[in-house]
């Protein structure tokens, strides 16, 4: 092993000899060579950003994944934009501006759509809650039917009327109380 070890410290020794030796013949040679090579990568190797290049298009998973995109093209080029706000309202309002801005802009945006949005959504939108927002927000509605249904059978500022006298007659005959009424009708009051 000391030997192996002796032959090459010798043989570097002479390397670094030869090259002390032809200094400007060395810088030479490593530029020439750093030339050429880099001539070489610059002809012969050529770097795409696009990740869809990375593999054949020839493969059949990939003619597939052709007929797919060809047959869904909402699924493509997509730019998803998420929006969060103090307040679920104020997020909803941003969302709704955003979408109308964007769907009003054809020269950069073919297609805008919110997920959360839109006609299916607005109909359906309970589907899309857990099985505890469900319950909570069924109970919600069960409890107001009273002055839902009223409001609905007269959409005016007279049914509004008879539904306050409808609950303020609850809390007289003791079906509920105050307390249970204030949030609603703080929410009256604010709008």
């Amino acid at each position: 092993m000391a030997l192996k070890s002796i032959r090459l410290t010798r043989a570097v020794e002479s390397v670094v000899r030869a090259c002390s030796a032809h200094a400007l013949g060395v810088v030479c040679g490593v530029l020439l060579l750093a030339l050429v090579s880099g001539w070489y990568a610059a002809s012969h190797f050529a770097l795409d950003s696009n990740s869809e290049n990375l593999i054949s298009q020839n493969l059949p998973w990939r003619h597939d994944e052709a007929v797919f995109d060809a047959a869904f093209p909402q699924q493509n080029n997509l730019t998803v934009v998420v929006i969060d706000g103090v307040t679920a309202e104020r997020a909803e309002r941003a969302a709704a501006l955003l979408t109308d801005v964007l769907q009003k802009d054809s020269t950069h945006f073919t297609n805008v759509r919110r997920p959360d949005g839109g006609p299916f959504f607005a109909r359906n939108g309970l589907l899309f809650l857990s099985t505890a927002e469900v319950k909570s927000t069924t109970a919600q509605l069960i409890a107001a039917q009273p002055l839902f249904g009223a409001m609905a059978a007269d959409p005016s500022l007279r049914g509004i009327m008879t539904s306050l006298s409808t609950a303020l007659l609850g809390v007289q005959h003791g079906d509920t109380d105050l307390a249970t009424l204030a949030k609603p009708m703080n929410a009256f009051a604010a709008s």
